[in-house]
């Protein structure tokens, strides 16, 4: 018993220096074949086989990283391709970790990190298992793994041998691919060489070639450009057309130019260059038929070619003495939504190519826009004239209104009224003295009505100034001021001018403009002192009025409300805008207010000018 315990030890000591010397035979052998290896794969068993053999794991495996920087097995002893498939790509570090560690996992059971794959690593009959990093100049390349079919406690040795051989594998992968990469850098050098001066006299051809291209496409741009800001910088349509077709003539070397435009279920030619026989402008063809149909059924750009392009030609319009060779054809899109297409043709095959078909959209995209705002413009301004139409027809017919009201006033109840007061009269006249209370009360009667019959005066004159239709814009104004200054006791100053005869409209609404001015000075502006002026510029009215009050502050999003929130001033520059003018206004807190209406009264481009 005592002599067992003696000997024991020694045993022990004996084993391990018989491992170490085996680890350092191993560890002699990987290097000697990795200084000899012609080639990786040969490295990679060596190194496996001596891993085995040095540390005596059941399975062993090399891992590098990828381009994507993702684990993948180059090689391994002992392990099925499912187990494979399942942890490729799995990696303890990070690809960019610096200088990683080894990881060793004495019992898979206890290790928490490898939850997700323990059931995968147990079913391979693997219980324990080791990390070691590839690493070369501090970054990692792959990783050597170690396994066992029990629960491995690793040794100071058994980690060191792994280690050393790592390492040896990472010195090795950097000289072969150092020398993978030298060699085909050689190889690559002599070939480059060859096709360098191969090709020296070829790129001396291509480099004039493309300066003369470059030059031509310089020239291109430039038109486009010019074509660009000259097709949207103008809001009449037949300009536009007209730019566009003389630019893509001249751009293409194009024989023909076509602007369809999609009205219904149907392509109208809205701009053609003349071709053939002569002019297409105006004509109708079916939505679906020819080039441009296929434009719309795709909505892709075409290009078609000899047989193609004769094929593409619209049925319904026969184009004589011209025979089609290529036809480009884009669409005309805003928005989103196809508005026509436009073509190109050539009599040659090869009359366009795909750059001419960039150029061509790019255009149709400039066209497109250019369209959009001449329609638009068109119909603003349509819309403009309508409006404006209307308005004069409802201000006649307010201000027909008001003066059938007005005359019904004076005439009607005026003259009912004066019946009355002559009757009341006579009826006191008639009646004896002893009857004076009788006679008191009709005298109060006759004052009544003689009060009734000039308040009616005067709402008929508000309702519409007989002087307005007798004399005119001038008069009226300096007979507004001086009734107003007489009922609100301001000072009024009018200075006028004399127009010539205007229209209903215009005379109207500049004289509410002033009734509504003045109102709103006596309601609000606590002014002593009026000015309201009448000037006549050349094609334009301008009727000011001006207060010395209190004035107020405008918010700039309402540049014309009053502080009370009244909305006449608001009515009147809706109505002086409505007959093409506009309503200036001036006013700070304590500094007055200052009206301006501006109303054109020649034709409509002298008036926009004068505003």
């Amino acid at each position: 018993m005592d002599q067992r315990r003696h000997n024991q030890p020694a045993s022990q000591t004996v084993l391990q220096e018989q491992r170490g010397h085996d680890q350092l035979q191993v560890l002699y052998q990987v290097t000697d074949a990795v200084n000899r290896a012609e080639d990786l794969e040969s490295i990679y068993e060596q190194a496996l086989q001596g891993l085995r053999q040095g540390i005596a794991a059941s399975k062993a495996a090399i891992l590098l990283l990828d381009d994507q920087q993702t684990m993948r097995f180059v090689a391994w002893h002992g392990l099925s391709d499912s187990y494979r498939a399942a942890t490729e790509g799995h990696s303890p570090w990070e690809s960019t970790t610096e200088n990683p560690q080894p990881v060793l996992v004495p019992d898979v059971n206890q290790e928490p990190s490898l939850a997700g794959l323990r059931a995968t690593i147990l079913r391979e009959g693997i219980q324990s298992l080791g990390f070691i990093p590839l690493v070369d100049r501090g970054r990692l390349l792959g990783k050597l793994m170690i396994y066992y079919e029990e629960p491995h406690e690793f040794t100071f040795n058994e980690l060191q041998l792994a280690k050393t051989l790592a390492h040896q594998i990472a010195f090795a992968i950097r000289q072969k691919r150092d020398e993978l990469v030298l060699r085909r850098s050689h190889d690559e050098l002599e070939v480059r060489m060859e096709e360098r001066l191969a090709l020296l006299k070829e790129q001396i051809a291509r480099r004039k070639k493309s300066e003369a291209q470059l030059a031509q496409r310089a020239r291109r741009l430039a038109t486009l450009t010019e074509m660009a800001q000259a097709v949207t910088s103008t809001l009449d349509l037949e300009l536009v057309f007209e730019r566009v077709l003389q630019e893509l003539l001249s751009l293409l070397g194009a024989e023909g130019v076509f602007i369809l435009l999609l009205e219904g279920d149907e392509l109208v030619f809205a701009a053609t260059s003349e071709v053939g026989a002569g002019d297409l402008t105006g004509r109708r063809a079916p939505a679906g038929s020819g080039v441009a149909g296929e434009v719309l059924r795709t909505g892709r750009s075409q290009h078609f070619s000899g047989e193609k392009a004769q094929r593409r030609v619209y049925p319904v319009i026969t184009v004589t003495g011209y025979q089609t060779g290529t036809i480009l054809a884009v669409p005309l899109r805003l928005h989103g939504r196809l508005i026509g297409v436009m073509e190109t043709i050539h009599n040659r095959p090869d009359g366009f190519d795909e750059e001419d078909l960039k150029l061509l959209e790019a255009a149709a995209a400039w066209t497109a826009i250019a369209i959009e705002n001449a329609r638009l413009f068109a119909r603003v301004q349509m819309d403009r004239k309508r409006l404006r139409q209307l308005t004069r027809q409802v201000v006649l017919a307010q201000e027909q209104e008001r003066q059938r009201i007005s005359r019904e006033l004076h005439d009607d109840a005026g003259q009912a009224l004066t019946a009355l007061k002559i009757n009341l009269g006579l009826l006191r006249s008639s009646l004896p003295e002893e009857m004076e209370p009788v006679r008191q009360q009709l005298a109060e009667a006759v004052k009544l009505t003689e009060q009734t019959m000039d308040q009616i005066r005067l709402l008929a004159q508000d309702l519409r100034p007989p002087v307005l239709d007798s004399f005119g814009l001038d008069p009226s104004l300096e007979g507004l001021c001086r009734d107003f200054a007489r009922h609100t006791q301001l000072a009024i100053h009018y200075q006028g001018a004399d127009v010539s005869p205007l229209g209903d409209a215009v005379t109207i609404s500049l004289y509410r403009f002033a009734q509504e001015a003045l109102t709103n000075v006596a309601k609000h502006a606590r002014a002593t002192q009026v000015d309201v002026v009448l000037k006549h510029n050349p094609g334009m009215i301008v009727l000011s009025v001006t207060d010395d009050g209190q004035g107020f502050k405008r918010r700039e999003e309402e540049p014309f409300s009053r502080p009370a929130g009244g909305i006449g001033l608001i009515g009147m520059q809706e109505r002086i805008e409505l007959l093409g003018g506009r309503v200036a206004i001036d006013s700070e807190p304590g500094r007055g207010t200052h009206v301006v209406a501006y109303v054109p009264i020649g034709p409509e481009e002298e008036a926009v000018e004068k505003l």
